[in-house]
């Protein structure tokens, strides 16, 4: 599968991956700020975010992808659901993503790695909403920002 097969998918459940530290039955929970999983019924929209090129990778993959942490025995890792937090107005209603616009893409096998990413979801009807994936931002991820794109930047519009 890939990301051109998503679209119009309805959307079950948007994640985050992390770690629960359980030291003396304290529940801690942790996040991984750089990955974001969109739940489709049989595979997910993983959306990375790479320090070392300070870039992005949307891919498509059949599980969620958990950063192992060996040296800390009490961190078990565990998700959250971040879908309403996101994407509140959809919570009682269907929606899917519409169009995923990249910026300064390169495709790479199944995957697209970009300098920054908007992934515009819809109802069907009349909502629509924009969550902006920007790498260089605290959490990477903002909703219906109107960022301009980066000075000629190159877009790739996935329909």
């Amino acid at each position: 599968m890939n990301i051109h097969e998503i679209l119009h998918r309805p959307v079950e459940n948007m994640l985050m991956t992390g770690h629960t530290d359980t030291a003396e039955n304290i529940f801690e929970f942790m996040p991984d700020y750089n990955s974001y999983f969109f739940k489709f019924t049989d595979n997910f929209l993983k959306i990375d975010f790479y320090e070392e090129t300070a870039q992005l990778r949307l891919s498509i993959c059949e599980n969620l992808a958990f950063r192992e942490l060996t040296d800390e025995p009490d961190f078990k890792t565990t998700w959250v659901s971040v879908i309403k937090m996101f994407l509140k107005d959809y919570v009682y209603s269907d929606f899917f993503i519409k169009k995923i616009i990249l910026f300064n893409a390169v495709e790479n096998g199944d995957s697209f790695m970009c300098d920054y990413a908007e992934v515009v979801f819809s109802d069907g009807l009349a909502v629509e909403k924009t969550l902006n994936f920007d790498p260089l931002n605290f959490w990477g991820i903002s909703v219906d920002s109107k960022n301009e794109p980066p000075e000629n930047a190159i877009i790739t519009v996935i329909e």
